[in-house]
């Protein structure tokens, strides 16, 4: 039958990280919110927007034998989603989708939005072919107008290249939301917000028992001032509950499975996929072990990134510490070099920054001050203070920086 990457675990728990991209338990924590959302409703015929690969649609069929179709931009993931779970399948752009209006029930849109530019486009799109509700859920949701600047200023100066230019589609988030940018984009004030998951985890080691309860625990208990990820529900029409709800541990085993998800019998004499299980399992075994020890990142050992955010000149980075992986869940440290001539970009920022100089000479500019920088010299730049960095010599400038990471700053 042969193997192709899926966007979500349909080889089971564990099974295949080349052919099933990672992150496994964010899927299934994902997945069993949006159900659990499901289960109290009559969805009906059912359209997932950017279903990718098929996994939740085909859950939704087995589960509570809705009729789905899955839309996709993504031939390759569509070809999945029909041959490997037999879905009705269409080509198309949740900017412009191929269905008449009122034409399904219940319409999908599983954490999508934020990777198109026009998100109100899209939710336009999903309100005119629904007939009474709207699921959409995303990451990128922000308690209030003031996180969600904050979070962009991080995002800019950490990963700028999710602000290049790229197409009306991008495989990064480029649109993000509070609840006032959902009610302006519904056009209501009739949306119901329910949080998704907190306590993200690559990998755990245990029975898929245990793998089941973590993900339970994942989307349970999860504390307001800290959510991050959200469903956004619309009802559109009158609402129907669903007459008979299915219980919810039959959810749980359903999504989450050590098998794979669709027919394959010859899986137990796949000489590759057992060894790719076992290189797994070592793997997240000296991953866990090597926790009880530092982390030790030389320069050498990560790539070097061009900034190519606007304002900035000559100007690398490096990682060498970052909340990845758990590896550093409250400060990231960057290897900053500037070439002669370069500076980076004015920085104005809500959090603080800690700079050590390395090599070469620079300048710290504020706003009534210029502060020349040698080897050796440490900078607290406190937050909101307004400042950048010039390298006027003609030799390399190298420096430390480092901030609060992203998980320790928005809670994510």
């Amino acid at each position: 039958m042969g193997y192709r990457q899926a966007h979500a675990p349909i080889y089971g728990y564990m099974r295949g990280h080349r052919h099933t991209i990672p992150l496994h338990l964010v899927h299934y924590a994902r997945t069993f919110s949006i159900f659990r959302l499901l289960n109290s409703l009559d969805p009906g015929s059912v359209l997932n927007v950017g279903g990718a690969d098929g996994c939740q649609s085909h859950l939704m069929r087995a589960l509570f034998g809705a009729p789905v179709t899955t839309v996709d931009i993504d031939e390759g993931a569509l070809a999945i989603a029909r041959e490997r779970f037999g879905l009705e399948v269409a080509l198309g752009s949740a900017l412009d989708l191929p269905f008449a209006d009122d034409s399904f029930d219940t319409v999908l849109c599983i954490e999508t939005i934020e990777h198109i530019r026009d998100p109100g486009r899209v939710v336009a799109e999903l309100t005119r072919v629904a007939r009474r509700n709207v699921i959409v859920s995303t990451e990128s949701f922000f308690d209030s107008e003031e996180q969600k600047r904050a979070f962009l200023l991080y995002i800019r100066e950490t990963h700028p290249q999710f602000f290049r230019e790229r197409d009306p589609v991008t495989p990064g988030d480029v649109s993000y939301f509070t609840r006032e940018d959902f009610h302006a984009h519904f056009g209501t004030r009739k949306l119901r917000f329910l949080p998704q998951f907190s306590g993200k985890q690559a990998e755990i080691i245990g029975s898929i028992e245990a793998v089941r309860e973590h993900v339970r625990a994942m989307t349970e208990g999860i504390a307001p001032d800290r959510r991050s990820k959200v469903i956004v529900h619309y009802a559109k029409g009158a609402p129907a509950p669903n007459p008979s709800p299915l219980d919810e541990d039959d959810i749980l085993r359903a999504i989450v499975t050590e098998g794979p998800l669709f027919p394959m019998p010859s899986l137990e004499r796949d000489e590759e996929m057992l060894a790719e299980d076992e290189e797994n399992l070592e793997r997240i075994a000296r991953f866990h072990a090597e926790k009880a020890f530092c982390a030790v990142t030389t320069p050498g050992g990560v790539p070097e990134t061009p900034i190519e955010e606007p304002g900035a000149v000559g100007m690398n980075m490096r990682w060498l510490t970052r909340d990845d992986l758990e590896r550093s869940p409250r400060f990231c440290t960057r290897l900053v070099t500037l070439a002669p001539g370069g500076r980076t970009p004015e920085r104005e920022t809500p959090w603080e920054h800690q700079l050590h100089i390395l090599s070469g000479k620079g300048l710290l500019l504020e706003r009534e001050r210029k502060t020349e920088l040698t080897p050796g010299t440490t900078v607290l730049v406190r937050e909101g203070l307004h400042f950048r960095v010039e390298n006027p010599g003609d030799e390399p400038l190298s420096y430390l920086d480092i901030i609060p990471s992203i998980t320790h700053y928005f809670g994510r």
